[in-house]
């Protein structure tokens, strides 16, 4: 049985009293984290280069979108 991909949403005040580490388990589960504002470009490559370090066999990707 595939495993079920979920949904979870954090308002950007956790977001930036948090850190994207504390996401990073999420992510590795299948979870997609919708962050209610528009990353700043350090914000996304600090998220980016915190995933890499963490890549393993099943990693399937990371994708950065924003809606304005």
């Amino acid at each position: 049985m595939a495993e079920k991909l979920k949904i979870k949403f954090v308002p950007y005040e956790k977001f930036r009293r948090d850190g994207f580490k504390s996401f990073i388990k999420d992510l590795q589960e299948r979870t997609i984290v919708l962050i209610d504002a528009k990353l700043s470009a350090d914000e996304e490559a600090v998220i980016i280069k915190d995933t890499m370090k963490k890549i393993s066999g099943k990693f399937t990707g990371i994708e950065l979108n924003s809606l304005e």
